[in-house]
C-alpha cells in the first residue's frame, strides 16, 4: 500500500488507464490496461495501491458538449476513485474533468480536436509532462495535423515564429500553447523540414502503425450530402421520439444510426481537378438507391500529403465518424495492402 487513493479511467470495455495519488498530493500514471479482463486488472492493482478501501464513481457534468446527430463512438470514459472518503485534490479533479476528452480523441485519431482540448484548456496545463509522456507518439500528429488543417491565412509565418522560439511565457495563443506541448516531438526548425516531417509521419502512422486519421471534410455546398444527410436524420429523429410520446414506440435512434452507417464513403484523388491536382474528394453512396454523390473534399493542406500516398497505391477507407449541424467528419485508415 502506496497511495493515498488510485483513479481508473476507463475509455473502452478493454481499455482503462490507473493513475495514483500519493499521501503528499503528488499525483501520477500508473498503468494501462487492455483486453478482456483490463477492468478486473485495473481495479486489483488500485487496490494493491491503496489498500482495502472505499470505491466511488466520480460523476462531472457533460464536458464533450452537446450531442451531434451521429458519434461514431457512442461511449463515454469513466471515472472511479479507490481510497479513503474524500474528494480528490483540486488540481487532481480539474485534470480527471479534462483529460479524458482529450485521451479520448487522441486514442480516436482525432488529433484536431485533442488539439484544441491541450491548447485551450488551462486545467489540463499544470499536467503537461504527464500529458506528454502519455501521448508521446502522437505529440507530431497533434501539432502537425491541427495546423494542417486550420483556416489561418498566417499559419505558414507563425510557424516560422514558432521555430524561431516564439516565448510560451509572454504568448498565450492556441499555436504557442499547442506548439510548446507538442515540441519534444517535433524535429523540424524550418518549414522545408517540417513538410518532410509531416510526409515521413503521417505515412508511419497511416501505413506503418494502421492508425486512423479523423478529417472535416470541406466544400460542402458542391454536393448535397450532407445536408441531406442531415436533414432525413432530423425529420426523422423529430418524428421518432414524437411517437415513443405519443405511441410509446422506440427504436428510431438505431434505426437512424444504422441508415447513416451504412453510407458508404469513397476517397478519389481528383487529377483533372484545375484548382488543385492533389485534391481529393470524398463521395457518399447511399444504400436505398445505390446513387453516389459528391460529400465534400479534404483540406487542401492535408490532401497535399495523402494524395501522392494514394498515387503510390495506398488505398484508404473512410467512415463516418461525426455528423454534426455545421460538420461532416470522416475517419480514414490505409486498407491492409496496397494497389
Amino acid at each position: 500500500m502506496s497511495a493515498k487513493a488510485a483513479y481508473l479511467i476507463q475509455f473502452r470495455k478493454d481499455y482503462v488507464e490507473l493513475f495514483s495519488e500519493s499521501p503528499s498530493g503528488a499525483f501520477d500514471f500508473a498503468e494501462l490496461f487492455s483486453g478482456g479482463e483490463a477492468p478486473a486488472k485495473a481495479k486489483a492493482m488500485a487496490y494493491e495501491l491503496v489498500g482495502e478501501s472505499g470505491e466511488a464513481e466520480l460523476n462531472f457534468r457533460n464536458c464533450f458538449g452537446k450531442p451531434p446527430l451521429y458519434e461514431a463512438e457512442l461511449s463515454r470514459p469513466t471515472v472511479r476513485r479507490v481510497g479513503v472518503p474524500g474528494a480528490p485534490e483540486e488540481e487532481i479533479l480539474a485534470f480527471l474533468y479534462r483529460y479524458p476528452a482529450f485521451r479520448k480523441a487522441e486514442l480516436s485519431g482525432d488529433f484536431i480536436e485533442a488539439g484544441r482540448a491541450v491548447g485551450r484548456s488551462g486545467k489540463l496545463k499544470r499536467f503537461r509532462p504527464l500529458l506528454r509522456y502519455l501521448a508521446e507518439r502522437d505529440l507530431f500528429l497533434i501539432f502537425a495535423t491541427y495546423w494542417l488543417c486550420d483556416f489561418d491565412s498566417n499559419k505558414v509565418a507563425i510557424l516560422a515564429e514558432l521555430f524561431g522560439g516564439r516565448n510560451p511565457d509572454t504568448a498565450s495563443d492556441i499555436w504557442t500553447e499547442l506548439y510548446d506541448f507538442a515540441r519534444p516531438g517535433i524535429e523540424s526548425r524550418d518549414f522545408p523540414t517540417f513538410r518532410a516531417e509531416v510526409r515521413a509521419k503521417l505515412s508511419e502512422y497511416l501505413i506503418g502503425r494502421g492508425g486512423t486519421l479523423v478529417l472535416s471534410l470541406v466544400g460542402e455546398e458542391f454536393g448535397g450530402t450532407a445536408a441531406e444527410m442531415r436533414h432525413r436524420s432530423r425529420e426523422a429523429l423529430a418524428e421518432g421520439r414524437r411517437r415513443a410520446l405519443t405511441e410509446g414506440l422506440s427504436g428510431t435512434d438505431d434505426r437512424v444510426r444504422a441508415w447513416l452507417e451504412s453510407i458508404h464513403f469513397t476517397l478519389q484523388p481528383e487529377p483533372w481537378n484545375k484548382a488543385d491536382c492533389d485534391a481529393m474528394s470524398a463521395l457518399a453512396t447511399f444504400p436505398e438507391d445505390g446513387r453516389t454523390d459528391l460529400a465534400g473534399y479534404l483540406r487542401r493542406d492535408i490532401a497535399a500529403y495523402l494524395t501522392p500516398l494514394a498515387r503510390e497505391g495506398t488505398i484508404f477507407e473512410a467512415r463516418l465518424f461525426r455528423l454534426d449541424e455545421d460538420s461532416l467528419e470522416l475517419s480514414i485508415r490505409s486498407a491492409k495492402g496496397t494497389a
